[in-house]
């Protein structure tokens, strides 16, 4: 596997704080799959001056992502946002 990343300080209209966006970019050596290489581009607003801080905002969007997906699970195939309400019979909408 290739691990290439590249770190830019940005400003945007309206926004007086610098933001840093970061581009990582995973990749196989051989055997290209459909989606292999494309980048991941996270905009965060801590400075990311060196290597391993650009490693420390991927691995925290990565977490992020990854929480996220509990989430949408939960929500999903457990039902937590159904509307059923506990009174002890299954299947039933209150």
């Amino acid at each position: 596997m290739t691990i290439s990343f590249a770190a830019r300080q940005v400003h945007l209209l309206h926004w007086e704080e610098p933001l840093w966006l970061v581009v990582v970019r995973l990749g196989q050596m051989s055997k290209r799959r459909r989606g292999d290489g494309e980048p991941w581009r996270l905009l965060t607003t801590g400075p990311v001056e060196t290597e391993e801080q650009c490693w420390r905002a991927a691995e925290a969007s990565i977490a992020r992502w990854q929480v996220e997906q509990m989430i949408r699970y939960g929500k999903n195939e457990l039902g937590a946002e159904s509307g059923r309400r506990g009174n002890g019979s299954r299947g039933t909408n209150c």
